[in-house]
């Protein structure tokens, strides 16, 4: 193994374990509230966390295909990183749009039913979602830098006159 393969490899490892961080965090939580509002007798709050969850091992599941360790040091596929950085775009988005969306709405009802005891652990949960779209936009971002198609914002721009 060279030096680039094993830098490329270092590099994919880390950025999977930051997008599966904040996922575990999303899964974990929804599970323990999920099992709070069964014994509490909570059908609302346990029908929107089961999509929460849904949602959250849905993602666990691309990410965990996109970023295989086997598939990206395997020689029979011709990676490239503008179609993975697309496929991971694609299909996180909708997902990630109902974790964000769904714990915004439990926290809603939370509060409005005086259900503070659950509150912050949505709040973890919805901020576990945040933080998996701000790695992805920053990865998105990263990826058009390297493609040139971005200025990176620590590049001085040269206007022409």
């Amino acid at each position: 193994m060279n030096d680039g393969d094993c830098t490329s490899q270092v590099l994919w490892s880390h950025l999977r374990h930051e997008l599966r961080t904040p996922l575990n965090a999303i899964i974990g939580y929804s599970e323990m509230l999920l099992e709070d509002a069964d014994d509490a007798g909570l059908a609302d709050y346990a029908a929107d966390l089961k999509q929460v969850l849904a949602a959250g091992r849905q993602l666990l599941a691309v990410v965990n295909n996109l970023l295989d360790p086997q598939k990206l040091a395997s020689d029979d596929v011709a990676f490239n990183l503008e179609s993975l950085i697309t496929n991971l775009d694609y299909q996180a988005r909708a997902p990630l749009n109902g974790v964000i969306g769904y714990s915004e709405i439990l926290l809603e009802n939370a509060a409005e039913q005086e259900q503070e005891e659950i509150i912050p652990d949505l709040e973890k949960i919805h901020a576990a979602g945040k933080l998996f779209l701000a790695r992805l936009n920053n990865i998105i971002d990263f990826s058009n830098f390297d493609a040139g198609l971005k200025s990176p914002p620590w590049e001085p721009r040269i206007s022409r006159l």
